[in-house]
């Protein structure tokens, strides 16, 4: 989590001990810069993307590739390391693809 003050937490809706997914968030895979995928409760907040209750996609475990996740949610053979609260700079967002499941 970064270096936000109480007030800023307050601001966004958090605490430090609890970051509640905000009802705007909405559930989405994320690729980022450098390979990494994630996937997770998304929200743009100035020039960050947060995600709220966030997965590292390790292993796809697909057949069709991350739309098979998103359309049909995950497969047995996914492989997700949590990752919980995440900012990533929004300028490091490759692609989004919004989750229907």
């Amino acid at each position: 989590m970064s270096n936000k003050t109480n007030t800023e937490l307050a601001t966004a809706g958090l605490t430090s001990d609890d970051q509640t997914v905000p009802r705007t968030a909405i559930k989405k895979i994320v690729v980022i810069e450098s390979g990494w995928v994630v996937i997770g409760y998304v929200e743009r907040q100035g020039d960050l993307m947060v995600l709220y209750e966030g997965n590292v996609i390790r292993s796809w475990g697909t057949t069709m590739g991350l739309g098979e996740i998103a359309l049909d949610g995950p497969t047995k053979d996914i492989v997700l390391d949590p990752c919980g609260y995440t900012e990533v700079p929004f300028h490091a967002v490759i692609m989004q693809i919004r989750c229907v499941v």
